[in-house]
Parts: structure tokens; sequence; C-alpha cells
């Protein structure tokens, strides 16, 4: 048979394995694996395509994941299996050819449909629909976008079990994650995820309740007075007010990370379990807290967009505990509400009718000492008669001629 034939129907059949690629034994064909390399990821657990694309974002990221464990001898399956030293460089090459095959899939799955007409070549029309949608940032996750990420994350097993990714931490919030997910993807151009920007919009809290921030109605710009002119700016986002909800807008931040894939899954969890720690230190700094994630999201966003990874980027700010501490000893920059002004009240029980009450008039009780004879005498007597009858007796009942006269000598 002529080479060129054979080089033809290699390369169909080739074309035919990767338009059709759909599972990890169609990958394993077109990369030629042999045995122990397919009970090797089904050990590990990546049954589909989307999950060995999403595994590794580099070459490094696939070698510490996924080829070193088997090269070094994978002893969690029975038989254990081994690679001899020899093989060790076909193995590595294979692995390599099926998850350039499965990102390759995954990205032609991600992208838009191509136009039927397309533009003469070194031309861009301004009406043309790729380069008019090309730097908008969606609003929307494509469709299935969202089954697709949780898959990918129930896809790897624990212990032989299936996991189950929190949905409840960003259902309704699918406008951030796709803005995240454009950004990690297509742009590049990375932005940080205020603290408060998923919990305003997701459909249930914490504590699984239905979420009273997703039902108001969202205004995308309010009207302010400058100079005498109604100007049209857009609304402030909402602003955690308690550290029990910064800890939630960083655990939503979290799984957000954790579901697009931003980084490698152990790397974001002991990012967030360190600032969760930084915070919890600090309660009363709240202000502080939003301003010091708000500046450290921002210098691991700008070092992703220079080509560092999450696991660099993240390791940096937790090393440099100069930058926390200059947070921690700013003012609050809020203005305190005027105090009230002090208002003068009687202490408890000093009322009138009250124990406690006292008078700048003299009034003698019912046991209180008598006035000797002399001015005033016969005055204090008949007053103090009138009073003492409608006095009781210390059994409870009430007497008006019981009461001696305490005016013997007359």
């Amino acid at each position: 048979m002529p080479l060129f034939s054979i080089g033809f129907k290699f390369g169909r059949s080739l074309q035919t394995a990767m338009t059709r690629l759909s599972t990890i034994e169609d990958l394993a064909d077109a990369a030629a694996a042999g045995t122990e390399v397919r009970r090797y990821l089904e050990d590990r657990g990546i049954k589909t395509v989307p999950t060995l694309a999403l595994l590794a974002d580099t070459q490094d990221d696939l070698e510490r994941v996924l080829i070193n464990p088997l090269i070094d001898g994978w002893s969690h399956s029975t038989p254990a299996i081994k690679i001899h030293e020899r093989e060790a460089p076909i193995v590595r090459a294979i692995l390599q050819h099926m998850w350039a095959l499965a990102c390759k899939e995954w990205t032609q799955q991600m992208s838009p449909p191509s136009s039927s007409t397309p533009s003469a070549p070194g031309t861009v029309s301004p009406t043309d629909p790729k380069a008019s949608t090309a730097d908008k940032v969606p609003t929307t996750l494509p469709s299935g976008e969202w089954n697709r990420l949780v898959q990918a994350y129930n896809s790897i097993l624990l212990n032989g079990r299936t996991r189950q990714f929190p949905v409840s931490e960003l259902l309704g919030a699918e406008s951030v994650l796709a803005r995240a997910l454009h950004e990690h993807r297509v742009s590049k151009q990375y932005s940080p995820i205020l603290l408060g920007e998923i919990l305003s919009r997701r459909s249930f809290t914490s504590s699984g309740e239905i979420n009273p921030l997703s039902r108001s109605p969202k205004k995308q710009s309010v009207l302010t007075l400058q100079d005498g002119d109604l100007v049209q700016q857009p609304e402030s986002p909402w602003e955690p007010r308690s550290l029990f909800a910064l800890i939630d807008g960083l655990n939503s931040i979290r799984w957000a990370y954790v579901l697009i894939q931003l980084g490698d899954e152990l790397d974001i969890h002991e990012f967030f379990d360190w600032l969760q720690q930084r915070f919890r230190s600090r309660p009363t700094k709240l202000e502080q807290l939003a301003s010091y994630f708000l500046s450290i999201s921002w210098r691991l966003c700008m070092s992703m967009r220079s080509g560092t990874s999450f696991a660099e980027g993240a390791r940096d700010i937790m090393k440099d505990w100069d930058k926390f501490a200059e947070h921690m000893a700013k003012e609050d920059t809020k203005k305190a509400s005027p105090m009230r002004p002090k208002t003068t009240f009687e202490p408890k029980g000093n009322t009138k009718h009250s124990k406690g009450y006292k008078s700048n008039h003299w009034r003698p009780g019912p046991y209180s000492g008598v006035p000797q004879r002399g001015k005033g005498y016969n005055s204090y007597r008949s007053s103090w008669a009138t009073r003492q009858s409608g006095q009781h007796d210390h059994g409870g009942n009430w007497q008006q001629d019981t009461w001696k006269d305490p005016f013997p000598n007359k």
C-alpha cells in the first residue's frame, strides 16, 4: 500500500476520532494507550473528557498531578500499577497526548459556532458578530455549562465515593460565575470578586433559607445631585457588615474559584483557610479586613494576568505579613453617627410612687417621731390624724379606728 494512502487514512481516522471524542475510551484509542494506563485513569476516577481537560492548566501541573504518581508506582489499586523505567517516556507521551486531545475538544465545545459567511482574510467588519462579542463580558453561563462544571467536580472519587458540590453556595449568582469564567478562559483579564457580590445574588443563605437580598430589585444606577444637576451614577455594591457575613463572602468566592478551576483545588482551599484565620483574628476590624481582601485580590489578579499561577500568587500573599499589619493599623474611614444628647432620668426605683423617691419637703411617716408641744403642734396633730384614717394594720385589713392616739396628753 502506498505511503501516501496510509498517511491519508491515518489522518482521516484521527480527524474522525477528534470530532467524536466523548469518552475516555475514545481518547485512549486515539493515543494508543495500554491496559495499565486505562486502569490507572479508571482508578483515579477520570471518566470524562472535561475532567481530564480541566485537571491541569499547564504541562507542569499535569506532570505533578497525573503523570508522576503513575511513573513512581501507583499502589492504591489492587494489584499495584508499576511502570518499567524503559516504558516511562512512552507512558508520559501517551498521557500528554490524551490530555492535549481532551483540551482541544473542550476548547471546541466552549467556543461559539463559526459564522457561515466568513469575511475576507485580514479584514474585520464592524458588524461582525465575532468581533462585537469577543470582548464583551457575558452575564449568563453558556447552555449546559453549569451542569458540566458541577459534573466535573463530582466525577472525582473520594475513597470510591462520589463527592457533591455545594450548589447552594453559588446558585443564583451565575452572572458572577460567567464573568469569572470568561476572564479565566478567554480574556485573561482577571478582576476580583467582591465579598458581597455573590452573597447579594445567590438564592440561599448559609443557613439554607431564602436569601432576602436576591429578591430585592437590582438597581443599575442611582441619581445624585452634583452642582445643582442630577447625575446618573452606578449604584454602590452591597457590602457585608458583620464578621459572619465576611466569612460567608470568603466561602462563596472559594467555591466559585473551585468550580471554574481557577487553580488547583488544594491551593484554593489552603489560601481561603488562611484568610479565614486572619479574619477571625481581628473580629472588630471589619472595614480594615474588607480593604485588605480587596487589595490582595487585585494583587492576585494582576499576578495571574502576567502569567503567574494561582498557587504562586497566593503563596506570595500569605508570606507578606507586613501588608496585613499595615491594613489592620488603619483607622476607620466611615464617620461615626453623632452621639445622642444625654437625657436626665431617675434611676430605677427612684420614682414618685416607688421606693427610694426623695422629696425636698419633709413628710413624717406613720411611725416617725412626733414633734414636741409648741408652735404648730395642734395643726400637726389634726393633719396626722387625717392621714392615718386611711392606713391599715400589719394584718392587711383596712381599718380606720384601731389607731391609738399618739397624743395622750391633751
